[in-house]
């Protein structure tokens, strides 16, 4: 399958799990066994593919300390946009707050978004994977067989896709970076203004009042914030990217 990924992104890949067994003998080996198996370098969906269907889940769940690994890998990446996508078919059993660190990621230097695939789970399960996406500022998607687990991790991927856009509208465009991010920023405002507008029209007045305008307009800024921090703060990253994929 496809990653969802623009080409020039940088994709790690943590496991846990993997090492001793459920048996509460090997809980604490299993729990310190989590690794970054795969530095962060450009998309390999078949390499990384291929490692991942060699992996056997078969110990505790150690959502924080996978999180922590994660937080180490990228404390230097504060000019970049980090994503953590967490796959998992249970809730944390080695002792953790999995809820703490996302949100540690999110506020943190590098200000890391987490989202959450939840691979056939409970009720328990899933509410904890909820709590985990939420304090880590991302969404959760719900997989309850391979077909669902693929679409899952894709769309887990899409605010990333913000990138290859850009990217695309720089080439189809001859376009400058800032030019296109302004046309992505325009893009968002008129999609936020369509739902004001949609609102407004399905309650017969102004969209929720006071209350409904103050959300509206810290939506805006908020827009605002991510767009000139990607115009401004990781121009040059995004440059080297380009140079890179189209050198010349």
């Amino acid at each position: 399958m496809g990653s969802g990924l623009p080409e020039f992104a940088n994709v790690g890949l943590i496991v846990y799990g993997h090492k001793g067994t459920a048996d509460p003998a090997d809980q604490a080996a299993s729990c310190n066994g989590v690794e970054l198996i795969e530095p962060l370098l450009g998309v390999n969906v078949p390499r990384t593919e291929a490692i991942i269907n060699q992996i056997e889940p078969k110990g505790w769940t150690g959502l924080a300390k996978a999180l922590e690994v994660a937080e180490q890998t990228l404390s230097d990446k504060e000019l970049a946009q980090n994503f953590v996508i967490i796959l998992s078919d249970g809730k944390e059993t080695c002792g953790g707050d999995p809820v703490a660190v996302a949100n540690r990621l999110r506020t943190g230097g590098s200000e890391v978004v987490t989202n959450v695939v939840g691979f056939v789970v409970g009720e328990e399960e899933r509410q904890q994977l909820e709590l985990i996406s939420q304090a880590g500022g991302g969404r959760y998607f719900v997989a309850n067989s391979r077909e669902e687990l693929q679409k899952a991790l894709l769309l887990s991927a899409e605010a990333v896709k913000l990138w290859d856009q850009v990217n695309q509208c720089i080439i189809d465009n001859l376009s400058g970076y800032g030019q296109c991010i302004n046309v992505q920023y325009l893009r968002a405002l008129n999609y936020v203004t369509r739902l004001r507008t949609k609102l407004s029209e399905d309650t017969g007045g102004p969209a929720g009042g006071g209350f409904i305008d103050r959300q509206y307009e810290d939506l805006y800024w908020n827009i605002w914030r991510k767009f000139n921090q990607l115009r401004e703060e990781n121009w040059q990253q995004y440059d080297r990217d380009l140079k890179q994929l189209y050198p010349g």
